[in-house]
């Protein structure tokens, strides 16, 4: 049996700015301005998450921030999101590198790579030649 919803146009446009919303301020790289706070961008954006980078930090060209997706480990973000795989072997001590420059950059993780959790909001800064 089929149903039918009817939307008045307001309801139909306010269901579609709430879908963009979502899908803005989901999972993944975060939409912040050149030169803007962290902590400006989620704010402007109404992104929550917990914060593992310091909140005045700035997007600046050659870094991003991301927020971890369920099922998201540290590998595979380093592998699939920032594609380290791509410029070196797995585990080798340029892609440990580049890993310990990404753990560090978030101090709020205190070392600890296993301790990222789906909704985290992490400062990743990729690699260049």
């Amino acid at each position: 049996m089929k149903k039918v919803v009817r939307l008045t146009e307001s309801d139909l446009v306010r269901l579609v700015k709430r879908v963009v919303v979502e899908q803005s301020s989901g999972y993944g790289f975060l939409p912040c301005k050149n030169n803007e706070t962290i902590s400006a961008c989620m704010k402007r954006n109404k992104i929550t998450g917990r914060l593992m980078c310091s909140p005045s930090d700035r997007q600046y060209p050659g870094q991003d921030f991301y927020k971890v997706k369920s099922g998201d480990t540290w590998d595979r973000i380093m592998n699939d999101v920032l594609n380290f795989d791509n410029f070196f072997k797995y585990k080798s001590s340029r892609w440990e590198d580049f890993s310990k420059t990404n753990l560090e950059a978030n101090p709020n993780l205190k070392g600890n790579k296993t301790a990222i959790q789906a909704g985290d909001i992490l400062k990743l800064i990729p690699y260049t030649d």
